[in-house]
């Protein structure tokens, strides 16, 4: 009994792999990693905890050119470790049409040079994790006159301002999302001058509702 148990375990695993069009390299309730081709891993989900570091030690381990990534956002942390490993190699970045790098994951390819964007990418306002609250880590942090430290770093580093920033903070919240369809309206808030908006801001994405975007 066991051993057709166990028959039974490869096969269901083998039809899931198959399903994502690649070798399923890491299987997780929360996330899927995947082996598209010799050169291309792809992540869809959450970040979890440690689904960076599986991600970076799954392409790390291949010959990795590009990475596919979409999914609903999580944790901070997750996005460091993946933001950090695609600005140390330079990996092509895509995401695909029909999908969505929401919240943690938007932070995270803001390390790119470029993103191919066929999808969508969503920014709100970073939250603390596993804290009751509604408060975003910017307001906590602007609040408290400490309206700097990682989150801020983590732009400039990135090439965006601080007054992107603050849009996102003042724009959004846990149930309105600010969407980018095209890396071009993106690249519109990267600039050297930290205190930098376009005048024609609001041109470049488009405010939506938790229902409008989920439907």
């Amino acid at each position: 009994m066991r051993v057709i148990l166990s028959i039974f375990v490869v096969l269901l695993v083998s039809l899931f792999a198959s399903s994502v069009h690649g070798e399923a390299l890491v299987l997780n309730p929360e996330y899927i990693i995947t082996k598209v081709d010799d050169t291309t891993i792809k992540f869809n989900g959450s970040f979890i905890e440690k689904a960076g570091v599986m991600l970076v030690m799954a392409a790390t381990s291949m010959d990795t050119k590009t990475l596919i990534i979409s999914g609903p956002g999580g944790l901070m942390t997750e996005a460091a470790i993946i933001g950090k490993y695609i600005e140390s190699t330079g990996v092509n970045v895509i995401i695909e049409k029909d999908t969505m790098c929401v919240s943690a994951c938007a932070y995270a390819i803001m390390k790119a040079e470029h993103v191919d964007i066929f999808g969508k990418v969503v920014f709100h306002p970073p939250y603390f994790p596993y804290i009751p609250t509604e408060e975003t880590l910017y307001g906590i942090l602007h609040s408290s006159n400490m309206m700097n430290l990682e989150l801020v770093s983590w732009f400039i580093d990135s090439g965006y301002t601080i007054e992107f920033l603050k849009l996102i903070h003042e724009s959004t919240n846990n149930q309105t999302f600010m969407v980018f369809d095209n890396f071009e309206s993106l690249a519109k808030f990267k600039s050297e001058d930290m205190n930098y908006l376009p005048e024609d801001y609001t041109n470049y994405y488009v405010l939506m509702t938790a229902n409008e975007l989920f439907k």
